[in-house]
């Protein structure tokens, strides 16, 4: 299940602080999420981090000691928006607001075809950051994040919306989110398709 929440900017909020806002924010969503989901089963879970930084939970067997949970998440946040993603497999998930593209940042990330494609859009802006949060997403999912090589993993979409990667162990999932914001995720084939509910949890929290 997808969690976001729109978090509205404070104009007495001072921009290095917004930073600590989303990722609180993130947090905040993800420990309603995981009691929403598990119910006590929350009490008992302990976050640590991967080599490469991307966090999961742990917790207590039988003789007391730590073991990785069955449990999976990630997380994400970008200008007002912040996403959570819980799992039964590993899932990497990225939001980002569309913005205007910088063609050096496109080329260092983007293979031929992928740029190719980029260049023959109309909409370029938007498509970059429908590239851009699908390699996110997969270099979360892998939990190599930054360090993965972004042009090994190719994605492409067709005029129906259906997208695809180069990766065939993967589901691959978009979704705009209002107007101005891009959601990718990316989770093993065996976890089935995502279901969409647009189910209204609260005044600021949504599911899809």
């Amino acid at each position: 299940m997808i969690y976001i929440r729109k978090v509205l900017e404070n104009p007495k909020e001072k921009k290095h602080n917004r930073h600590e806002v989303l990722h609180a924010n993130a947090h905040e969503v993800l420990c309603h999420a995981v009691l929403e989901e598990y119910g006590e089963k929350a009490k008992k879970l302990t976050m640590r981090s991967m080599e490469h930084g991307k966090p999961y939970f742990v917790e207590k067997d039988r003789e007391n000691r730590e073991i990785a949970s069955d449990i999976y998440f990630n997380l994400s946040h970008s200008g007002e928006m912040v996403a959570c993603v819980l799992s039964r497999q590993p899932v990497g998930i990225d939001i980002e607001k569309v913005r205007r593209y910088n063609p050096k940042v496109a080329n260092k990330i983007l293979n031929d075809e992928e740029w190719n494609c980029l260049q023959a859009s109309k909409q370029k802006d938007r498509d970059f950051i429908r590239f851009w949060t699908l390699k996110e997403a997969y270099g979360k999912y892998t939990g190599k994040g930054l360090g993965t090589d972004f042009k090994m993993v190719q994605f492409h979409w067709d005029d129906q919306g259906n997208i695809f990667c180069s990766d065939e162990q993967i589901n691959v999932f978009q979704k705009e989110v209002e107007e101005n914001y891009i959601l990718s995720l990316c989770m093993e084939k065996s976890a089935g398709n995502l279901k969409l509910t647009n189910k209204w949890i609260d005044d600021k929290i949504y599911t899809c």
